[in-house]
């Protein structure tokens, strides 16, 4: 009988350790690359812990994986490379929205997603609506998504901000499990959302982006108080008098509100403006003094006046095009900044760099005119919104300035203030789009005595410690907060960065529109 048992007890330990070695073989690598795998790059504003050989999955089948996970160029973002087997590369198409699946909590309505990722790496995963567009080409940039889409992805939040809302910000040390797309309440009443969730430029502290609708706007005043609801314990001297608060955010996850105290300041809170918030409701922090967050240089720690780079409609803009000759087929990917100035035919337009938009300006054949081919020219607004756009005015005389329109809507704006008359070429800054202001170097003074050329087009010399080209498109305003040129080439075909007057720009589009 023993002798029976330990018989069965080997079949056993051999038939499961025969059945392991099947699936490892099955699943050990089902994404292995092949021979005309669809290769591509994703942005990500974070990685998200995402690795080299993670998988991509579609409708919950490995389909690819993840080659490589790199900081962009610019160092404010994240460059996923993607490759999809080939068989499945149907199945990408331009419009197709990639994230990145890992554990996240979202209230006990919607439950724990990603559990799988607690015992595994996070993976890619995507869909593709139904109106997703023609292939997917290599060289075309995507854009990914930092929260599955419709969970609080950012371009998927409610109806998109309109002329009147009030954008501002709330400052937090951390974010108490805020998500894009929260309610921020008033007296019970929803006035408005959560946009944005990001880490501040030095990393120590959580900006909270927020818009509230018009028609509610007068109820955030200078001395309004911002606090995040979660669910709380009170409890009093005996057991028997302990209450919960706030049991709603169980179901929805947190949401912010907000009061305004009566007396002290009762003027309107301006939009763009950075203000410190609260962990929970004031009357129970009273105790510990305030607010939790003080914000530096600003009296009392409370309300941070917009500056120069808030009052811009900054946007990113992303350029990819095939040179192509006799010999071999070269692919270029250009970034870099622009401003909202205007709108066209009923379309923003979007002041930039033509090094940025026009690949017959910045690349030499040698032999004739360049040949350009399956060009794509994207901007990418401070919310994580992108759209396709055209150059349809240049510089005829040869400076490196452009004007594009955008696709799509209208969306508000602060149209810019430009300058009049010649600059002062001495005391100028330079300000270029950063996504979360994740990178410090959004905002630059240029030392006096840098720039030299005439009164047009200024260059800089080649020793200059900034990294320029990440910056090319960037505007350059003066002391009154102008904007004054537009940071680009010296001139066609060369690398010298240089700074090209807005003066260059035609007449009608040097006022505000």
């Amino acid at each position: 009988m023993i002798r029976f048992i330990r018989w069965i007890s080997g079949l056993a330990v051999l038939a499961a350790a025969t059945l392991t070695t099947l699936f490892l073989l099955e699943v050990a690598d089902p994404a292995a690359s092949e021979d005309g795998d669809l290769v591509f790059r994703v942005h990500f504003t974070d990685g998200g812990g995402l690795e080299s050989g993670a998988y991509v999955r579609h409708r919950g089948v490995v389909v690819g994986e993840v080659r490589t996970v790199e900081l962009s160029p610019n160092l404010y973002g994240v460059v996923v490379e993607v490759a999809v087997r080939e068989r499945y590369r149907a199945a990408v198409r331009e419009r197709s929205r990639f994230w990145v699946v890992r554990p996240r909590f979202e209230g006990l309505a919607r439950g724990v997603r990603g559990l799988d990722t607690l015992i595994r790496s996070p993976y890619l995963v995507f869909d593709t609506p139904q109106d997703g567009g023609p292939p997917l080409s290599p060289e075309v940039p995507v854009f990914g998504f930092d929260d599955p889409p419709g969970q609080g992805a950012v371009p998927d939040i409610g109806p998109p901000p309109q002329p009147g809302d009030l954008e501002f910000i709330v400052r937090f040390s951390r974010a108490h499990g805020l998500k894009n797309g929260a309610a921020v309440n008033y007296r019970d009443v929803a006035v408005g959302e959560v946009r944005q969730v990001d880490l501040t430029s030095d990393g120590r502290s959580v900006d909270v982006h927020l818009v509230i609708r018009q028609r509610y706007r007068d109820s955030v005043r200078r001395n309004s108080r911002f606090w995040v609801v979660r669910p709380a314990l009170e409890s009093g001297l005996f057991a028997s008098n302990i209450t919960a608060r706030d049991l709603g955010s169980l179901l929805t996850g947190p949401s912010m509100s907000f009061d305004t105290p009566n007396g002290a300041s009762q003027q309107p809170l301006a939009p763009k403006s950075i203000v410190a918030g609260w962990a929970e409701r004031p009357e129970d922090a009273a105790e510990n003094g305030g607010p939790v967050v003080s914000i530096p240089g600003v009296a009392g720690g409370r309300v941070l006046e917009p500056d120069i780079r808030a009052r811009l409609e900054l946007v990113e803009v992303s350029y990819v095009f095939v040179e192509t000759d006799a010999f071999a087929d070269d692919r270029y990917h250009y970034q870099g900044s622009g401003v909202v100035c205007g709108v066209s035919e009923d379309a923003l337009v979007v002041l930039t760099a033509r090094s940025l938009a026009d690949g017959r300006y910045s690349v030499e054949d040698g032999i004739g005119a360049p040949e350009i081919e399956r060009e794509v020219l994207r901007v990418r607004f401070s919310d994580g919104e992108v759209r396709d756009a055209k150059m349809f005015w240049y510089d005829r005389r040869g400076a490196d300035i452009a004007l594009l329109r955008v696709s799509g809507a209208v969306r508000p704006f602060e149209p810019p203030v430009f300058a009049t008359g010649a600059p002062n070429w001495d005391d100028l800054r330079l300000v270029r789009f950063s996504l979360g202001e994740v990178n410090a170097l959004r905002y630059q003074p240029i030392p006096p005595g840098t720039l030299a050329g005439g009164d047009e087009v200024r260059a800089f010399p080649s020793d200059y410690p900034l990294p320029l080209d990440s910056w090319l498109g960037a505007v350059t305003v003066d002391a009154e907060e102008r904007v004054v040129a537009v940071l680009g080439r010296r001139a066609a075909l060369e690398k010298r960065p240089a700074l090209s007057v807005i003066e260059r720009l035609p007449e009608e589009w040097r006022a505000p529109r």
